[in-house]
C-alpha cells in the first residue's frame, strides 16, 4: 500500500504513514467501540481530598485548605454518582474548618 499523501510504501495494518504522517482513514474503522476503556468516575479522590483538606485547614493555612476542601466538595457533586450529601459536609465542613482555624491561629498568635 502506497501513501495518498507522499507516496510512500507502507505496511497494509498501519494506521498512520511512518514518513508523512498521514491518517489512513480505512484501518481506523475497523477498531471495536468495546475494546476502549472508560475511567469509573465515582468520586473517590475529591472525597479524599476533600477530608484530607478539612482536616489540614485546622492546623496549616486554613483559608487555602479551607477553599481547597470546599472545591473538592464542589467538584464531588459534579460527579453526579450519588454524593450529593457527602459533597455538601465536605463543603460545609471546609468552610467551617477554614474559619475555625482561622481562629485557632489568631488565638495562638495572640491576636
Amino acid at each position: 500500500m502506497f501513501c495518498p499523501h507522499c507516496g510512500t510504501q507502507t505496511d497494509q495494518n498501519v494506521n498512520f504513514c511512518f514518513s508523512c504522517g498521514y491518517r489512513f482513514k480505512e484501518n481506523l474503522n475497523h477498531s471495536n467501540p468495546s475494546d476502549t476503556i472508560e475511567p469509573k468516575k465515582n468520586g473517590f479522590v475529591f472525597k479524599l481530598f476533600g477530608w484530607i483538606f478539612v482536616l489540614t485547614s485546622l492546623v496549616f493555612i486554613p483559608i487555602l485548605f479551607g477553599a481547597g476542601a470546599f472545591i473538592m466538595g464542589y467538584l464531588l457533586k459534579k460527579t453526579g454518582v450519588h454524593n450529593d450529601t457527602h459533597a455538601t459536609i465536605i463543603m460545609v465542613m471546609g468552610v467551617a474548618c477554614g474559619i475555625l482555624g482561622t481562629l485557632l491561629g489568631m488565638a495562638a498568635a495572640g491576636v
